[in-house]
Formats: C-alpha cells, sequence, structure tokens
C-alpha cells in the first residue's frame, strides 16, 4: 500500500476521535473559543454577517457559518429554509437525499494472537459484505464489517440499531475471514468497543447559499 510519508512527511496513522480531539484541543490557541454541548437552533442571516442561536438561549455572531454537523445536519436543514424563503420548492431533492443500502459494525479490540504485523491494513470482499481492519500499536485492531441491507432505506424509515441487534447481526459472519489467518470471530472476542451503524449516504446540490456553508458528511455523506 502506497503510504503518505512521501508527500506529507508522516506515515498513516489510525487513533479513536477522542483521540484526535484531545490532540486538536491541546493545539488551540484560544481554547475560549471552543464551545461544547451547544446545539444550534436558529440563525438570523443579515447583510453583514449572522447571528447563531443555540438552544440554552447563547448566540454568536460571525461573518459566515459552517456547518460540520455531520449527516442530520442542523445547519444544512437552516440553510435550506433560507433557500427555501426566495425560491419555494429549490431544496425538495435535497431535503429527501438521505439513504441507507449498508449497514456498519465497527471497533476497536486487543490484539489477537498470531495476529498481523502493526501497520497493517486488510480488506476482503465478496458479494453482500466486506470487511476493513487496520493494526495498531501492539497489535490492537480496528475493525469494519459492512453488510447489505435487504433494501435502501430512506430520510426516517432508515434503521437504528440496539447492542442486542449487534450482537445478532455478528453471528453469521463470525468464520469470515479479515485476513489470510485470522477470522472475524477472533477479533470479536477480542473487542473493547463495538458499535452498529446505517451507511448513510447523501449528495446534495446546495453546498452554499448567502453567509451558509456545509462541508463534509453535512453535504455529501460516503461511505
Amino acid at each position: 500500500m502506497l503510504t503518505p510519508q512521501p508527500r506529507t512527511g508522516y506515515p498513516v496513522s489510525f487513533l479513536q476521535r477522542c483521540d484526535l480531539l484531545k490532540v486538536l484541543y491541546a493545539h488551540t490557541p484560544d481554547k475560549s473559543r471552543v464551545h461544547t454541548n451547544k446545539r444550534v437552533c436558529k440563525v438570523d442571516h443579515q447583510n453583514s454577517g449572522v447571528v447563531v442561536h443555540c438552544q440554552d438561549g447563547s448566540k454568536y455572531t460571525g461573518d459566515i457559518i459552517v456547518g460540520a454537523d455531520g449527516i442530520h445536519s442542523t445547519v444544512r436543514t437552516l440553510m435550506q429554509q433560507h433557500i427555501e424563503s426566495s425560491t419555494p420548492g429549490a431544496t425538495k431533492k435535497d431535503s429527501n437525499s438521505i439513504s441507507a443500502e449498508y449497514s456498519c459494525i465497527f471497533g476497536l479490540g486487543n490484539a489477537v494472537e498470531g495476529g498481523a504485523r502493526t501497520g497493517d491494513s486488510h480488506r476482503t470482499y465478496t458479494k453482500g459484505y466486506s470487511t476493513l481492519s487496520f493494526v495498531g500499536r501492539g497489535g490492537s485492531m480496528y475493525f469494519f464489517l459492512f453488510s447489505r441491507l435487504d433494501k435502501r432505506y430512506h430520510g426516517k424509515d432508515i434503521p437504528r440499531y440496539s447492542k442486542a441487534e449487534m450482537d445478532e447481526a455478528v453471528k453469521p459472519f463470525l468464520n469470515i475471514y479479515m485476513t489470510d489467518t485470522i477470522k472475524f470471530g477472533q477479533v470479536w472476542e477480542k473487542r473493547t468497543f463495538a458499535n452498529m451503524s446505517p451507511l448513510e449516504e447523501s449528495e446534495n446540490q446546495h453546498w452554499v447559499s448567502d453567509r451558509f456553508v456545509c462541508l463534509g458528511d453535512s453535504i455529501h455523506k460516503v461511505y
């Protein structure tokens, strides 16, 4: 596998999101600008800027509002409302764009005896499902099991999964190979964390409008 080291000077790195956020926060020069547990509920779009209102009553002013708030983006919804106020019907397709045809069971586990080497990445593909794994320090394994749903679901019909449903969903896959020597069941037994979620997809026509901007999964969700 071609690594990005010749281009960036760093090898491939795989880590939990919480660890990445800790690093980013530790290197943020002005931590007073970082606010947690805020939920945007309203945006006043003005000629000179925007005023963002949060559910706790706080509000913030700025030149633009950038929505990087995920597949169920509040900022995207508010942007669509802003577009609709001047062009009714323009965002009809965007408002119904979220769908899911696959689910993913993912997690992190301790080293498997006789497992792969640190830095290795493995992929398997077959009809209806595939796997992806990365081996971290000490042999710990980040794993993903992608499987096809019985149909493509849209909007509010997209399923959500409980722990019991996840435990049941893995059973048909315990004997499949994650590498040439390791079966998924071995990885599953060593798990320290696991979750199951639908793999939502969404591609919107409107990414910006006046002082609204949307980024990443909020506007172009792929898996």
